[in-house]
């Protein structure tokens, strides 16, 4: 398809599994994901990791470009240790023992 033909869609990845993700993109004809999140990772879904995803879309033929860095730059450094903070509190509260 020529770019005058183009569409752009939107899609957030939600909790769907990988495979459902997918199934929405082939639904919907989409052949290239631009990911614009500033930090392309998820604790809680980590088939949205920015490594993983790109190659499970590969796997699919679908091609896959990270833009956070390039559309918000690098993180406030305040954020950046606050995050770092609280998922150190999770990783220990995790590793602690029931009572």
């Amino acid at each position: 398809m020529n770019a005058a033909g183009a569409s752009v869609f939107t899609i957030g990845h939600s909790t769907h599994d990988s495979e459902a993700f997918v199934a929405l993109l082939q639904r919907y004809g989409v052949t290239e994901i631009a990911d614009v999140r500033s930090s392309p990772y998820s604790r809680f879904n980590p088939q949205f990791n920015r490594e993983t995803l790109a190659n499970r879309l590969a796997a699919c033929g679908i091609e896959y470009a990270f833009l956070g860095s390039e559309l918000f730059g690098p993180r406030d450094e305040r954020i950046a240790r606050a995050i770092a903070k609280q998922t150190e509190r999770i990783e220990y509260k995790n590793k602690m023992p029931d009572l």
